[in-house]
């Protein structure tokens, strides 16, 4: 073999390996999902059926952790995929936990540059209920943090009605 064929090789290696890759990936990525990990090709639709913003009253930064629970249904036709999840802060973790399942992952706050949301999967046939469980950890932002607070959970669907949905709660942390 001559000297420049040998060089090309390790290009076409490459090559190859970079298209099996990405052939890879077409083929293992749900229809109607972007890259950007929305997914709209849902008939399912969420309602939730907790008053929101949840008010947890006065909140002392010493007392330690307190949580709140939010209901939601699909409401819709077909089957609603919760894709992923995230908080609007730290001081915030959620869960979702279907009747006789255990609970989620952890949905937290995407910490740092090129970090992404809680991915989910989670299902729910039409009619099916779920609730999320949102805890708030007041001393999250050190000991000199007092004062109203708003914080929310957002999940991310495949549905084309609620793509995304805002859990959202209410607190004043006091001394």
């Amino acid at each position: 073999m001559t000297q420049s064929k040998k060089k090309h090789i390790p290009i076409l290696a490459i090559i190859s390996i970079l298209i099996g890759i990405g052939f890879i990936l077409y083929v293992f990525t749900p229809l109607g999902k972007s890259s950007w990990g929305k997914n709209t090709s849902g008939g399912g639709k969420i309602s939730v059926t907790t008053t929101m913003p949840s008010n947890l009253g006065t909140i002392p930064i010493g007392g330690g952790k307190v949580s709140t629970k939010f209901s939601f249904q699909n409401t819709g036709n077909s089957t609603l995929a919760i894709l992923n999840g995230q908080t609007s802060c730290m001081c915030t973790v959620a869960n979702i936990q279907k009747k006789w399942e255990s609970l989620s992952p952890t949905i937290t706050m995407p910490m740092g540059q090129g970090s992404t949301s809680t991915l989910l999967n989670i299902t729910l046939a039409p009619g099916e209920t779920a609730d999320l469980i949102a805890i708030f950890d007041p001393m999250a932002h050190w000991p000199n943090a007092i004062g109203p607070i708003k914080r929310d959970v957002i999940l991310m669907t495949d549905s084309k009605e609620t793509p995304e949905i805002r859990f959202s709660f209410l607190g004043n942390v006091v001394r």
